[in-house]
């Protein structure tokens, strides 16, 4: 994890506000080294992260959003559901749901090395789900999705941004997963409106 302060390159591009500062914490899971199995309870990482941050005592904690992508869109969403410091939240291309036996067998490969074998990989995918988990989200929450984005056996998130008392949903029609071919068409909108939800 790293942390510091950051000039937010995308804020104000459309609202007309100067760019703030802001402390940006990088996280990049244990699993994605391929080292430690993954979580689906990822709130209890978020908030171990959180109260590192307060423990700084230069960082005001009452101002926290969370951006998660692809897996991390989950987490996002798990995290903002319960721990209610975290003040705004987006998903991008974020699973509502996995349906473990319709992935591809790629994603199923790659689940079964990261948890250390198919029947853990089975079970973490099994545990990947917002169904009454979204409702608990009180914050404002953006799901961000690619129209081309489409993967058997993962359910998309609008349902998440329908569920969610605050949530909403956008479709770039011809982005991919993660949005990286249309970056410039959701990116800068996403930047201005979590900045705009956390309060001053």
């Amino acid at each position: 994890m790293r942390s510091g302060p950051y000039r937010c390159p995308h804020t104000s591009i459309r609202s007309g506000r100067r760019p703030s500062s802001c402390a940006a914490v990088t996280a990049r899971s244990p699993a994605a080294r391929a080292c430690r199995a993954p979580r689906a309870d990822y709130q209890h990482v978020v908030s171990a992260a959180v109260d590192a941050l307060a423990a700084r005592g230069d960082v005001d904690t009452g101002r926290l959003g969370v951006c998660g992508l692809s897996l991390g869109g989950f987490y996002a969403s798990v995290a903002a559901a319960h721990d209610p410091r975290i003040r705004a939240a987006v998903a991008v291309s974020g699973p509502y749901r996995l349906h473990p036996d319709e992935l591809p067998q790629y994603v199923r490969e790659t689940l079964a090395l990261r948890c250390g074998g198919a029947d853990a990989a089975r079970e973490f995918a099994s545990w990947v789900g917002l169904r009454g988990v979204a409702r608990r989200i009180t914050c404002p929450l953006r799901e961000v999705e690619g129209g081309e984005d489409v993967t058997p056996g993962v359910v998309n998130g609008e349902q998440l941004a329908r569920e969610a008392s605050q949530g909403s949903y956008e479709v770039i029609p011809h982005g991919d997963h993660l949005l990286g071919n249309a970056r410039a068409e959701w990116l800068p909108g996403t930047a201005d409106w979590l900045v705009g939800f956390v309060p001053r």
